[in-house]
């Protein structure tokens, strides 16, 4: 595993790293350049002891579009060189950038589900767009959060404060992946969609309750509202027993495991942060409670 990989660390403390494409799987090629990014590193040399083929040049070059701050910025016979040429500083920026494209994708899920799965939808290349526009926008606060983090002069509270967002994101991540696997499931599905579109509305409406909650927790607004907001997050954490025990056995009758499955995950995914925004709210100075 040596040769797959040589970090530098130089003075200015931009990090590099050279990977091998002799060594290295084009199907893990992509989870490397992630992962490079999202540790913070600024700069990554491919190269290969033989000449890159320009089919194989363009396959890895379209690979830099998970890893959304690296471009190219020289190439040679045997290798490219990428570097971040789009940094983003806040992590909050890129949270609401994935917020607002998990809502996007909630309302582009039901548009496809009210037309009929037999008829092509461009909705549907939509939805998976969306998707890997969320996977980058989860990137991006990992990035921003990490590198935040292993700053030196970052207080210690204030590394604590940033947890919280790199939490809601992954759920995010998670929450996406599951609506694009629903639209899937239930475009193969010859069931009647009007009960799944209902149950995508109500979830919506719990997402956009939770998306209005946390901006507010951002805002650290010193109000009296912190307990109106508690009892809300508190009855979306509640009403999961009700929903898994009321609605998805429903769901599985009429639209089949899988369906009911993708469904619950979404609602936990949605009580998940429910549940981070709760924390901030009752560990935070600014609370009321």
């Amino acid at each position: 595993m040596g040769r797959l990989l040589c970090v530098e660390t130089e003075r200015d403390e931009k990090r590099e790293a050279v990977i091998d494409l002799d060594y290295t799987l084009d199907a893990d090629l992509k989870y490397v350049l992630i992962s490079l990014y999202v540790l913070g590193f600024d700069r990554a040399r491919l190269s290969s002891k033989k000449k890159i083929s320009s089919t194989m040049r363009r396959h890895r070059v379209s690979l830099l579009n998970y890893a959304p701050g690296y471009e190219i910025v020289e190439e040679g016979e045997n290798f490219v060189d990428v570097a971040i040429a789009r940094e983003v500083e806040d992590p909050i920026k890129a949270l609401s950038r994935e917020f607002n494209s998990v809502f996007t994708l909630f309302k582009y899920a039901i548009e496809a589900l009210e037309r009929a799965p037999s008829v092509p939808d461009e909705n549907v290349d939509a939805i998976e767009e969306l998707d890997d526009e969320v996977d980058r926008a989860w990137f991006e606060v990992e990035r921003t959060v990490y590198k935040s983090i292993g700053r030196t002069y970052l207080r210690s509270a204030e590394s604590r404060s940033l947890i919280p967002l790199l939490l809601v994101s992954r759920c995010l991540e998670r929450l996406s992946d599951h609506i694009v696997q629903l639209v899937q499931e239930a475009h193969a599905s010859p069931i009647q969609q009007y009960g799944i579109i209902a149950q995508i509305r109500s979830l919506l409406l719990s997402y956009h309750d939770i998306v209005e909650l946390f901006k507010e927790v951002l805002e650290k607004r010193e109000s009296t509202r912190d307990t109106n907001i508690v009892t809300k997050l508190i009855n979306i954490i509640e009403n999961k027993k009700s929903y898994k025990h009321g609605v998805i056995p429903r769901l599985r009758k009429e639209g089949g495991i899988l369906i009911a499955y993708h469904v619950m995950r979404i609602y936990d995914c949605i009580t998940d942060i429910a549940e981070v925004v709760t924390n901030v709210i009752l560990d935070s100075p600014y609370s009321k409670i």
